[in-house]
């Protein structure tokens, strides 16, 4: 079972990197990192689970974001997908090498789960 979980993870970190390093890079404008920076922030919670990333509070940013499902519209869901791939990402990075991300991604899936 351990095995089957880290192969889950490797294999999730290599298609992010993969991902990440096969995306064409274009210069961006102004406009469009304003708009991908601002997009996050109308989702009620957003900044406290950007913080709490950028803190490497995993745990933290797994309760932020659970507690921004709760209080979003039906029209943020976009936005909380977006919100949800940044954070999903970030600790299946981190899963790799700290346990506090793996017991938060693996808490991530049960809330997608439904559990």
């Amino acid at each position: 079972m351990l095995t089957l979980r880290i192969c889950l993870v490797v294999a999730v970190v290599s298609l992010l990197t993969c991902a990440v390093g096969c995306k064409k890079s274009k210069p961006e404008s102004a406009s469009q990192s304003a708009s991908g920076t601002a997009k996050p922030a109308h989702l009620p919670g957003a900044a406290e689970v950007m913080a709490a990333l950028q803190k490497k509070d995993y745990p933290a940013a797994v309760g932020a974001l659970a507690q921004a499902k709760a209080g979003m519209a039906p029209d943020q869901r976009l936005e909380y997908n977006e919100l949800m791939g940044k954070v999903r990402g970030e600790l299946a990075k981190a899963a790799v090498t700290d346990e506090s991300a793996k017991r938060a991604f693996d808490a991530l899936r049960q809330i997608e789960s439904g559990r």
